[in-house]
C-alpha cells in the first residue's frame, strides 16, 4: 500500500550494496503498489538484490523466511492525514517475535516512545541516506545485532501474556477476596 515506505527502502539499496555487496531485500506481501515497485526495481537494475515474495499465508513458511533475515525494515512514510503515527505497528511486532532487530521511521509514535527505549528498534528519519547508513551499520556490526536480539528476548519475556496475566491475577485476587 502507499505510505509503507517501500519506495524509500528500494531507493536505499544501491547505497547499502556499496558497503554490503551480498545484501538482499525481501519484500513480503502484495498489494496495489506491487507492480509499480517491481518496475522501480527493474529500472534501478536491482532485480538480483530485491525479491518480491508475495503474501505468505503459511505461518511456518513466513517464520522460515524471517529466520534468515538479519534486520527488519518498517519505514512508514509521513502522510498528510498522519494516521500512521497512531497505528499499532504489527509488522514491527512480527519482526520482534522472530528476534529481528528493526529499523523504523520516526513516524510511528509507538515505536519511538517505547520500543526504541527498550533497545529493540532503531528509529530514524524518513530519509534514504539515514536508512542506508543505519542498515549498513547494523549489518556490519554483528555484536550490536546480537545485543539487540538479547534485548528483544528480554522485551518479549517482559511482555509475555503469561507474565501480564500473572501480574493481573496477583493484583486482583487480594481485591476480590476483600470484596466477598
Amino acid at each position: 500500500r502507499p505510505h509503507q515506505g517501500l519506495e524509500l527502502v528500494i531507493e536505499s539499496v544501491p547505497e547499502i550494496l556499496r558497503r554490503i555487496p551480498d545484501f538482499k531485500l525481501f519484500i513480503i506481501g502484495s498489494g496495489p503498489e506491487e507492480e509499480k515497485l517491481k518496475r522501480l526495481v527493474e529500472r534501478r537494475g536491482l532485480d538480483e538484490f530485491v525479491r518480491f515474495l508475495g503474501f505468505v499465508y503459511d505461518e511456518a513458511k513466513l517464520s522460515a523466511i524471517l529466520s534468515q533475515c538479519s534486520v527488519g525494515i518498517a519505514m512508514y512514510a509521513p502522510t498528510a492525514h498522519g494516521l500512521t503515527r497512531y497505528l499499532e505497528p504489527s509488522k514491527v511486532k512480527t519482526y520482534l517475535e522472530h528476534y529481528i532487530p528493526t529499523v523504523v521511521s520516526q513516524v510511528s509514535a509507538i515505536a519511538t516512545s517505547h520500543l526504541e527505549k527498550k533497545g529493540v528498534v532503531v528509529c530514524i528519519p524518513y530519509d534514504i541516506d539515514a536508512l542506508a547508513r543505519t542498515i549498513t551499520s547494523l549489518l556490519s556490526n554483528k555484536g550490536l545485532l546480537h545485543q539487540m536480539q538479547d534485548k528483544i528476548a528480554s522485551f518479549i519475556d517482559e511482555y509475555s501474556g503469561e507474565k501480564i496475566f500473572q501480574e493481573a491475577f496477583a493484583t486482583s485476587v487480594p481485591a476480590l477476596k476483600g470484596a466477598s
